[in-house]
């Protein structure tokens, strides 16, 4: 039983010498201008979703009654 002890002690010990040896350096995020990781600065520019749109750019999408409309549908679901 004391031979059995002293083997896990032994094995835990060298576990933990030999685990620092799959130790890296942390790894350095880098903070994007958004703040939103997976957005790219030339998202935050209009340019970005207007290219996006292609031939549709000028198309209009919701006319003044439509924006109307949904304004009125998300402030009764979000007061």
């Amino acid at each position: 039983m004391r031979i059995r002890s002293n083997m896990f002690v032994l094995a835990s010990a060298l576990a933990l010498v030999l685990s620092t040896a799959y130790a890296r350096e942390p790894v350095q995020l880098v903070r994007p201008p958004s703040g939103v990781v997976g957005v790219e600065a030339a998202q935050l520019t209009p340019q970005f979703w207007v290219g996006k749109l292609g031939n549709d750019a000028d198309r209009v999408l919701l006319d003044s009654a439509a924006i109307d409309a949904a304004n009125a549908k998300m402030r009764a679901q979000d007061p």
